[in-house]
């Protein structure tokens, strides 16, 4: 449960993307507001238009959670 938000958008270089970049020129806890002490949890989604072991054209990352300190 909880609520997703778009940080952003960022298209690859070669076989790599870098957040903050391109259309996204903000850091992530400028684009999240976030506030000390808040409690986060981020994900990356990509698109993957190779299929491989599902019909999905996406991807995700691991999950990382954050506290935010001061």
């Amino acid at each position: 449960g909880g609520t997703i938000t778009r940080m952003g958008v960022v298209f690859p270089t070669g076989s790599a993307a870098t957040y903050p970049g391109g259309l996204t020129p903000n850091p992530i806890h400028i684009a999240g507001a976030t506030a000390p002490g808040d409690v986060r949890h981020y994900q990356c989604w990509y698109r993957d238009a190779a299929v491989f072991c599902s019909g999905a054209t996406y991807n995700l990352t691991q999950g990382l959670t954050i506290t935010w300190g001061p």
